[in-house]
C-alpha cells in the first residue's frame, strides 16, 4: 500500500535563500500519510486516526480525531472546502469526509466503496474523483454527497489521481499502470508507460505534459515525462543510488521537487531537463 510513514514526523520547510531544509515540527512516533497546505499558513496532515490542521505555517498543530481510520489523502478546493480519503475498520472500508467550514468539522460521505481509497482530486468545485486498490475509481458529481464506481478496466492498485481539466484526467498505479480519461471519468483508457513499476505520484504543467515516478524494487526509482498529454511517456535520466520516487511539488513550469523513500529529494529548475539531489534522512517510505 502507499503509505508516507513517519517513524518521527518531521515537516519540512526548503529556505531558499541558504539551500537547506529545517524541521519545523516533530511529534514523535505518529504516523502521517499525506500533506495539504492551502496556502502558506493554513496546512492539514492525515495520519492513523487524526488530521492535523496549522493556521501559522506548522508553528503549532490542533488535532481532529477520526477513530478507527487512516487519511491517505486530502484535497481542498478553497480555504474552506475540503475532501479527505482512506479507509475504516482497519483499512477494509472506503472512507470520504467533507469539511466546508476549513477544517473545523469533517462530516462522513455516502460510501459503499469495499476498499480504501488513496487519492482525491476534484476538476471542479462538484466533480470529485477518488482512486484505490483492484483498480477502484468513484466519482461524485454533486460535491461528495454521492459516489459513483467508474469502469477502470483494471484490477491493480491504483495510487494517484489527477486532472488538468474538467474533462481531461490521469490515473496511475502498480505494474506501469497510467489511465486517462477525456469525458469527465466515463471511460478509462490504458496509456503505454513503458515501465512495469508501480507509479505513484503524477502531476501535469499543462495540458499536454506531465510527470509521473515510481519504482519498483527498492532505490529503483522511475521518472517519466509527456510532452502530448500522455500519448507517449520517456524515461528521465536520473541521479543513481536513490530512493523510489513518490510524489511532485511544482513551483512553476520549470522548477519542481520529486520526493521518495530514504530521504531522497530530487531538483529540477529546466523542467526535467536535468535532475540534481539533495537529501534529508528523517522519514522512509514503505509501498
Amino acid at each position: 500500500m502507499k503509505r508516507l510513514i513517519f517513524t518521527k514526523l518531521f515537516f519540512i520547510l526548503f529556505i531558499t535563500a541558504s539551500a537547506q531544509w529545517s524541521t519545523i515540527y516533530n511529534i514523535g512516533s505518529d504516523f502521517f500519510y499525506t500533506t495539504r497546505f492551502i496556502n502558506k499558513n493554513i496546512g492539514f496532515c492525515g495520519g492513523v486516526s487524526e488530521i492535523i490542521k496549522t493556521t501559522n505555517g506548522g508553528s503549532s498543530w490542533t488535532s481532529f480525531p477520526v477513530p478507527m481510520s487512516s487519511i491517505e489523502s486530502i484535497y481542498f478546493l478553497n480555504k474552506d472546502t475540503g475532501y479527505a480519503v482512506g479507509g475504516t475498520a482497519m483499512g477494509s472500508l472506503g472512507l470520504i469526509l467533507r469539511t466546508t467550514d476549513a477544517g473545523v468539522n469533517w462530516v462522513t460521505q455516502s460510501s459503499t466503496i469495499s476498499s480504501p481509497l488513496y487519492s482525491v482530486h476534484f476538476a471542479t468545485k462538484d466533480t470529485g474523483y477518488a482512486v484505490g486498490l483492484t483498480g477502484v475509481i468513484v466519482r461524485t458529481t454533486d460535491a461528495g454527497a454521492t459516489w459513483v464506481a467508474q469502469t477502470s478496466g483494471v484490477t491493480v492498485f491504483m495510487t494517484t489521481v489527477y486532472f488538468t481539466s474538467s474533462t481531461t484526467g490521469y490515473a496511475v498505479g502498480y505494474n506501469g499502470t497510467i489511465l486517462k480519461t477525456i469525458n469527465s471519468g466515463q471511460n478509462w483508457i490504458l496509456q503505454n508507460s513503458g515501465t512495469n513499476a508501480n507509479l505513484i505520484g503524477v502531476k501535469f504543467t499543462s495540458n499536454n505534459i506531465g510527470y509521473v515516478c515510481g519504482g519498483l524494487m527498492p532505490n529503483t526509482p522511475v521518472l517519466l515525462k509527456t510532452l502530448n498529454a500522455g500519448a507517449s511517456w520517456a524515461p528521465q535520466t536520473i541521479p543513481v543510488g536513490i530512493g523510489n520516487l513518490h510524489n511532485f511539488s511544482f513551483l512553476n513550469s520549470n522548477e519542481a521537487y520529486v520526493v521518495g523513500e530514504n530521504g531522497a529529494i530530487l531538483h529540477t529548475n529546466n523542467a526535467g531537463a536535468s535532475w540534481g539531489t539533495a537529501n534529508f534522512r528523517g522519514f522512509r517510505k514503505i509501498i
